[in-house]
């Protein structure tokens, strides 16, 4: 079987052949890019989106896994950000309910001020919304959630709902969707440098990766989509540099080294900082840090950042006693935050979007995880300037549980509603592409693990073969999340790659 990144460059090499322009090209496969490919072929644009290296790899794998208003946000005085993210938040909520699922936090409070002031936020949070989800917390009921927490000076607490996701299985989501409104999507596939012809971009310089071979690729607009790196490309066009990378870092324990029913979200005691503790996929997250990174370092948690997160949780849960030995595993990633004032501590910059179009380079970033829809709107209002946009509406192609009729017989739903109880979260996860993946599970309902953690044998075989797999890695790390959740299983993931390959998978590679 011929896998899709074979496909996807098949088709891009038919394209080239021919000296045929793209549209757009895209470069960077976060969930930015993957939003902006799925705008524009939705638009019947001839679209183009490349990665660097895989998906996911970089920051819109290694954020917070929430899908958030930003409660924060409104100390900084940024309303319209908290304001769009909320709605945005509901919206994919009600279209993508088991890959996007609610989350509770629950935040304490030690004065009668901390408590007015939590309470006003909440009020405007959930005005937002258009639904009330915040209540006040007594200290008894607080303590029982809660029963290793600092009680020093505690009064109660207040708790509301945001959401959570896996921010890969979003993106490759998101991605999946773009492909099949027929944008070319390549990984492992890195622009060097642009096209620039008569003081415009024309293109871009790009390098396959997997066999090294360059390819100079036409376009009619280039769209920077890079994250933290964008000023690499807008810097080529003379521009002043606005990009300031903050690295934000992450420590997982055992579940039950820090059991906790909700979310919680505390001050640090050093800089008052907001951090937060929270259940995710069998673990406890404690997170997260803010620290200015340099490019050209490696992204990953340094000593200092695991010194500070460790007092912090040290802090709030003091019978806990966790030490580094406690930490089961870390992930970090670059926020792509616009600066203009460097000296700014990073907790205060900006979270708002940043668009620019100059010279046929359309640039966007320092948007966030939760609002990747409202940032490709924005860039199909640009784009008409250039092509006919007929369409804003970018909602997913949804299967639901009332649609399943139309692919299976009674005999066969009957047996996907007793054998396969996480049929939903399938239909979320995979789209259109959940048929094939329902009809596999129900002859083959082998699974690689069986533990509360698991994954059928044929939804992985997918991912394989349809979701532009290059190594062991791209599946332990990031299309499923045993890397951070389960890395003991890796030898077993390797030999399950291995054997794959070789009988399913035919690659040039």
């Amino acid at each position: 079987m011929i896998s899709n990144r074979e496909i996807n460059l098949n088709n891009f090499i038919n394209i080239y052949n021919k000296n045929q322009e793209f549209d757009v090209i895209i470069i960077g496969g976060g969930i930015t890019g993957a939003g902006i490919a799925l705008a524009c072929s939705k638009n019947h644009l001839k679209t183009l989106l490349i990665e660097a290296k895989d998906f996911g790899y970089s920051s819109s794998g290694n954020s917070s896994k929430l899908v958030h208003g930003g409660l924060r946000y409104l100390q900084n005085g940024q309303f319209h950000v908290t304001f769009q993210s909320v709605r945005e938040r509901e919206k994919l909520l009600k279209e993508l309910s088991k890959l996007i699922w609610p989350i509770y936090f629950v935040l304490p409070y030690y004065n009668f001020m901390e408590r007015i002031m939590y309470k006003i936020g909440l009020m405007i949070y959930d005005l937002f919304a258009g639904k009330k989800y915040h209540k006040h917390v007594p200290l008894k009921e607080f303590l029982s959630w809660f029963p290793i927490i600092k009680k020093e000076n505690l009064k109660g607490g207040y708790l509301y709902q945001d959401a959570q996701t896996d921010d890969i299985r979003l993106l490759i989501r998101t991605l999946k969707e773009a492909e099949r409104n027929g944008a070319i999507i390549l990984n492992y596939f890195r622009a060097t440098d642009l096209i620039i012809e008569n003081d415009l971009v024309r293109g871009i310089k790009a390098l396959d990766e997997i066999v090294k071979k360059e390819y100079t690729i036409k376009a009619k607009v280039v769209i920077n989509a890079s994250g933290f790196l964008a000023d690499t490309f807008r810097t080529k066009l003379g521009l002043k540099k606005i990009m300031r990378p903050l690295r934000g870092s992450h420590i997982v324990l055992e579940y039950n080294k820090l059991p906790i029913k909700y979310a919680l979200g505390f001050k640090h005691p050093d800089d008052k900082r907001n951090i937060f503790v929270l259940p995710w996929l069998g673990k406890t997250v404690v997170g997260t840090t803010d620290l200015d990174h340099n490019i050209v370092d490696p992204i990953t948690i340094t000593e200092q950042e695991i010194e500070y997160l460790l007092k912090g949780v040290n802090h709030q849960f003091p019978e806990a006693k966790i030490t580094r030995k406690d930490i089961y595993s870390t992930w970090s990633g670059v926020r792509p935050v616009v600066s203009k004032d460097p000296t700014k501590a990073p907790s205060k910059e900006s979270r708002d979007i940043f668009i620019e179009f100059y010279k046929n380079l359309l640039t966007i970033t320092g948007g966030k995880l939760t609002t990747f829809r409202l940032e490709a709107k924005k860039v199909l209002k640009i784009l008409k300037q250039v092509f006919s946009i007929k369409t804003f509406d970018l909602k997913f192609d949804v299967i639901s549980k009332e649609t399943l009729n139309q692919y299976f017989n009674q005999k066969e739903l009957g047996l996907i509603y007793t054998n396969i109880p996480d049929y939903e979260r399938i239909l979320n996860t995979y789209g259109k592409d959940s048929i094939e993946i329902l009809k596999n599970i129900l002859n083959d309902p082998e699974k690689i693990l069986e533990d509360d953690f698991y994954v059928y044998k044929a939804e992985f075989h997918y991912c394989m073969n349809n979701e532009w797999v290059i190594n062991w890695e791209d599946l332990f790390y990031r299309r499923f999340r045993f890397g951070i959740v389960k890395k003991e299983i890796e030898d077993k993931i390797k030999k399950y790659f291995k054997r794959g390959k070789n009988e399913s998978i035919r690659t040039q590679y």
